[in-house]
C-alpha cells in the first residue's frame, strides 16, 4: 500500500529473478495505490465495503479530495453495527501516519463509540494478561 503515485508506480514493477538474458522467475507485486484504488467519497458506498473504504482513505491520504474521503469513512463507521469498527478506526488513524489526513481524522472522524470500543478492548486484553501472569513462577508453574 502506498500513498505516493510515483513510488506506487515504481513498486508495482515486476521483479525479475535470474540472469538478464534468461529470467527464471518474475514476481508481480500486488499494490494498492492512488492509481488503482478508487477514492470513496460517498458514505453509503463506504458502508457497503468498509475495508475497501479504509484502504481508500489510506491510499488517498495525500489526495486533494480531502476531507471528503475520511469523512465518508467516518460516517460509514458511525452507521455500521459491525464489531470491527474500533479496530478499523484505529488501523485508519495509524495508517494515516503524520499526514494532514490524520489531523483531519483525529479532529472529525471516527465515531466516539469506536474509540470507546478500542479503549474497552485494550482494558480487557490488559486484564487478561495480568490475570494470566498472576501466580506464575519463572518456569511457568502456578503457585
Amino acid at each position: 500500500m502506498c500513498q505516493d503515485k510515483a513510488t506506487a508506480s515504481w513498486a508495482a514493477e515486476p521483479i525479475r529473478i535470474g540472469p538478464p538474458i534468461h529470467t527464471s522467475m518474475a514476481v508481480y507485486p500486488l499494490l494498492l495505490g492512488p492509481d488503482n484504488l478508487p477514492a470513496i467519497t460517498d458514505p453509503e458506498e463506504a458502508a457497503q465495503d468498509i475495508p475497501l473504504a479504509v484502504f481508500s482513505a489510506l491510499t488517498h491520504a495525500k489526495d486533494t479530495a480531502l476531507p471528503v474521503i475520511p469523512d465518508a469513512l467516518a460516517t460509514a463507521l458511525a452507521t455500521t453495527s459491525d464489531k470491527t469498527v474500533a479496530g478499523r478506526a484505529e488501523y485508519t488513524e495509524i495508517g494515516l501516519g503524520e499526514s494532514r489526513a490524520r489531523t483531519l481524522w483525529s479532529t472529525n472522524g471516527p465515531p466516539p463509540t469506536a474509540w470507546k470500543a478500542v479503549a474497552g478492548a485494550r482494558r480487557s486484553v490488559t486484564g487478561v494478561r495480568s490475570r494470566t501472569h498472576q501466580g506464575r513462577t519463572a518456569q511457568g508453574r502456578t503457585t
